[in-house]
């Protein structure tokens, strides 16, 4: 009852802060609520690293990176950091390493420049095609919308022949871009 009069009374134009006060109880207590659940999936985000954001890393200089590393062994933006250089230098054995270890340390992390795709991208240029398989589906399964992966996919099992896999990844390419002609072939 109390919620659809606050929605008879947001119907009517009244600011939501306000309705909510009237009609349900007072905000504070569901703010302090609200803020003890973010601050928890805060925490467990990545509860191991250091969130810091040095200044000087900006540089993107390598010694820079590494100092920020030797002072913090667990900085998130230098870890990545360095990992990308690894990539670009096509340092592909470090790079490996140093993906599998960004993976270790943060296996939720499935944003752009994550280790999954750093990884995928050493074992191609070392054509080892199993462990590129492999670490693109399981970043697959992670994600909802990694369209490199799924595209990737899509020719790794064309050319394997695996038809499940190939049908899987077409949808998943399909549910994120219909557009895209290599999800319909």
């Amino acid at each position: 009852k109390a919620f659809n009069s606050l929605l008879s009374e947001l119907g009517e134009g009244t600011p939501i802060n306000t309705a909510i006060e009237k009609h349900l109880e007072s905000l504070k207590p569901l703010q302090e609520a609200f803020g003890r659940f973010a601050e928890q999936k805060a925490m467990a985000y990545g509860p191991d690293l250091d969130w810091n954001q040095p200044e000087e890393l900006e540089t993107g200089a390598p010694q820079v990176i590494e100092a920020v590393l030797a002072e913090s062994p667990t900085n998130f933006w230098a870890l990545r950091m360095r990992l990308g250089q690894s990539i670009a230098g096509k340092q592909w054995d470090t790079a490996k390493t140093q993906a599998k270890d960004f993976i270790e340390r943060f296996p939720e992390f499935v944003d752009e420049g994550n280790g999954y795709l750093m990884l995928a991208r050493a074992h191609r240029a070392l054509d080892e095609t199993e462990e590129e398989t492999a670490i693109l589906r399981e970043l697959a399964k992670r994600t909802p919308d990694s369209t490199y992966a799924y595209q990737r996919l899509l020719e790794l099992d064309l050319k394997s022949e695996n038809w499940k896999e190939l049908l899987t990844n077409a949808n998943r390419q399909m549910a994120v871009n219909p557009f895209l002609k290599t999800a319909h072939h």
